[in-house]
């Protein structure tokens, strides 16, 4: 029992001495590691840069729900009406219909088909191609079922974007047959826990191990390689750090409490929102996200 709780000491202190010992921003670095306080931003000219009205702001489009629940599409429309973005719509299966009241001309709630079950359908395609066109960028949420119908729409959907997207929550679970759709998104954003990352990698085949084990040096090696082989962004946390990593540059922020579904949905939009409107420092933007909201 001493011998693991020792040794769990020791992992624990290396992580802390290895991010304190990050070195300085150097934009001419092919591979960086940042790191950021929980109350202070590491980029305050992104801080201070966001748009100021709502013209310039972006427009966001949140997919997600089901006919049992539609609390994450919930939770992510009123963290973008708070976090900046400029317009804001959320798509969710005719199933949940009952759930509203539509009479006002001025709702933000769109459609699109559902299975049986109350799951967007492979009929939702061409509605949801219609909606993305309006946007900036898209958020898809959580509260989506592992459906195979909404798997294979979604499959679909992705390869026909051009906008930022962000995955998250148990939509990624209903993704990860098709993982190779996600990986190849120019603008993609995986917002997802360390044990999503995990199932992430082994379903890309990806040969270095990530287990829970590797301290925060190895942890941010591993996601400078990985991001170097796949263009996405990821953001994730482990061990009280919140990391958002791409193309071999690592910002961490921390001390961030482990978050749970609701925060994890939070992240997302606010990612999403601060990448739309930063799109030249996206990685920046993000991790400045982070600390505005914390």
């Amino acid at each position: 029992m001493y011998s693991l709780a020792i040794y769990s000491l020791f992992c624990n202190v290396m992580a802390v001495l290895y991010i304190e010992r990050m070195p300085a921003y150097d934009p001419t670095s092919n591979a960086q590691t940042l790191l950021q306080d929980s109350t202070q931003p590491l980029f305050p000219d992104i801080l201070w840069s966001q748009p100021e009205t709502k013209a310039f702001a972006g427009k966001l489009l949140i997919i997600g729900g089901n006919l049992h629940s539609v609390a994450l599409p919930n939770i992510a429309y009123t963290t973008a009406l708070t976090s900046g973005a400029g317009e804001v719509k959320v798509v969710m299966p005719d199933a949940t219909k009952r759930y509203f009241d539509l009479r006002s001309p001025n709702h933000q709630i769109l459609f699109a088909d559902s299975t049986p079950s109350g799951s967007f359908s492979q009929e939702a395609l061409p509605a949801m191609l219609a909606y993305a066109a309006w946007a900036d960028c898209i958020c898809i949420v959580g509260d989506s079922t592992k459906n195979s119908e909404t798997a294979q729409m979604y499959a679909a959907l992705l390869p026909q974007i051009d906008q930022s997207v962000v995955i998250c929550g148990d939509s990624f679970d209903t993704l990860l047959p098709y993982s190779t759709h996600a990986s190849r998104l120019l603008k993609g954003i995986l917002v997802v826990t360390f044990s999503q990352l995990q199932k992430f990698a082994i379903a890309l085949g990806y040969d270095i191990p990530l287990t829970s084990t590797l301290v925060a040096m190895q942890f941010t090696n591993w996601l400078q390689q990985f991001t170097s082989e796949c263009q996405l962004t990821i953001v994730t946390h482990s061990k009280e750090v919140l990391y958002v990593a791409h193309d071999k540059t690592v910002i961490a922020t921390r001390p961030i409490k482990q978050p749970n579904d609701q925060e994890f949905t939070k992240i997302a939009v606010r990612s999403g929102i601060w990448a739309m409107q930063q799109p030249e420092k996206t990685t920046e933007a993000i991790a400045t996200s982070f600390v505005a909201y914390n």
